[in-house]
């Protein structure tokens, strides 16, 4: 299960770790994808995405695949899910294509949950404060 604490992190991943910092407390990933024109680095693991900019955790995916925790609401199980958020996190926004809802006070991309599909059928992505306004920008395009 992957608890979700908002611009901390989920579980041991913490935002502003580098990668030295997450391969000493869980290992080498499966796969790195590195984006040098875009200082982008990717680390897929199981069941989830760690995407390092200019070497600091910035973001986390959370597969549907995985059970994911998020102020006691079970993200991809919970039917109500979006309700629920949005009675908690009355600052959100969804995208302009009807595919993604951004939560900002928690920190949290929802995409696929709405009537609009995504590729990845359901994901959750979880943003450091900083990245933030990248989510504000990507739900108007």
């Amino acid at each position: 299960m992957f608890n979700v604490e908002p611009f901390i992190g989920v579980n041991d991943y913490i935002f502003g770790d580098n990668q030295n910092i997450t391969k000493k407390k869980d290992g080498k990933p499966y796969k790195i994808e590195i984006d040098n024109i875009m200082n982008i680095t990717k680390e897929i693991r199981k069941g989830i995405v760690l995407i390092f900019i200019k070497k600091r955790l910035e973001e986390i995916i959370i597969q549907k695949t995985e059970q994911a925790n998020l102020n006691g609401i079970d993200i991809f199980c919970d039917p109500n899910v979006i309700e629920r958020l949005c009675h908690i996190d009355g600052n959100h926004e969804k995208s302009k294509d009807g595919k993604y809802i951004l939560f900002r006070g928690l920190g949290v991309c929802l995409g696929g949950f709405l009537k609009k599909k995504i590729p990845e059928d359901k994901l959750m992505i979880v943003v450091s404060k900083d990245r933030l306004p990248f989510y504000e920008l990507f739900l108007k395009v």
